[in-house]
């Protein structure tokens, strides 16, 4: 048996957006302990107004949030702007939007699925 890989370090900071505010709740609170800082928002609003002031190391994202808002939208305009953000899309239904996410999940994930996301390479 081989030496076992490194596990890639977690994302100290974590933007979470979601705008089912139970389900971001338990996100943020599932990744305590595991990162140093999670923040919460609700809206692609809240989330641009918010990275334009602060820097966060990964972001987890709904796909569709209201008032048409697409999260794979979001994420593209990230990958250009933050290009070492971690990205992670989540969605009902695998296929959309995956191009500019590392990773895409589907939604309901375990606690476990959503570490994974973020260790990802």
């Amino acid at each position: 048996m081989g030496p076992s890989q490194p596990q890639a370090a977690l994302p100290q900071v974590v933007l979470i957006v979601d705008d089912e505010l139970l389900l971001a709740r338990r996100l943020a609170r599932a990744l305590r302990g595991s990162v140093s800082r999670r923040i919460v928002v609700h809206s692609l609003e809240q989330a641009e107004e918010l990275l334009g002031r602060e820097d966060v190391d990964a972001v987890f994202v709904d796909q569709h949030l209201g008032g048409g808002e697409r999260g794979s939208d979001f994420l593209a305009r990230l990958a250009t702007s933050r290009p070492g953000v971690r990205r992670v899309l989540m969605t009902d239904a695998l296929g959309t939007g995956r191009v500019a996410a590392h990773v895409a999940i589907t939604k309901p994930f375990s606690v476990e699925t959503a570490l994974s996301a973020l260790r990802a390479k």
